[in-house]
């Protein structure tokens, strides 16, 4: 009992301790679309497994390597899903400050369209920040944060 209760308090504080959170994206039988290359969780409630794909994945048993943990997921009720982790939280909506500790990457955008740059301890979300460029002057924009300890790459 005490092991059990070490391991979940151990997986609860890594949970809380990540930056980034996990976004659902498809049903069983579904394709889970996202660019680049993403973890994908495979799975239902408390039982999942993971891998790496780059662009999308159907969302099946047979993709997600039954060798890995074969008594893992309940295969019979079809309703197991897909979420893929996303290093990148919402800070600030346009016009308000994005506070953190540290040095930061900050993304500005909306839509899939973002300028990124460094900041130490925080920035106002203002296109003006980020070189005066608004991918989208009709719509509302926000800042996001890089998890600590992650990179971005530009492709």
């Amino acid at each position: 009992m005490y092991k059990i209760l070490l391991f979940v308090l151990f997986i609860f504080s890594f949970t809380v301790l990540q930056a980034g959170s996990w976004v659902e994206c498809a049903d069983e039988g579904d394709f889970c679309n996202f660019q680049g290359k993403k973890r994908v969780a495979y799975g239902q409630g408390l039982k999942w497994t993971y891998k790496n794909y780059s662009d999308g994945v159907a969302c099946s048993y047979k993709k997600f390597t039954p060798d890995n943990a074969p008594d893992l997921l309940d295969l019979t009720a079809n309703l197991n899903k897909c979420k893929y982790f996303n290093p990148w939280d919402k800070c600030a909506d346009e016009g308000r400050f994005c506070r953190f500790a540290g040095t930061r990457q900050v993304a500005f955008g909306a839509h899939g369209n973002w300028l990124v740059k460094k900041f130490t301890g925080g920035v106002h979300c203002s296109s003006q920040q980020f070189g005066r460029i608004d991918f989208n002057p009709t719509k509302i924009n926000s800042c996001i944060i890089l998890g600590p300890d992650q990179s971005f790459v530009n492709k």
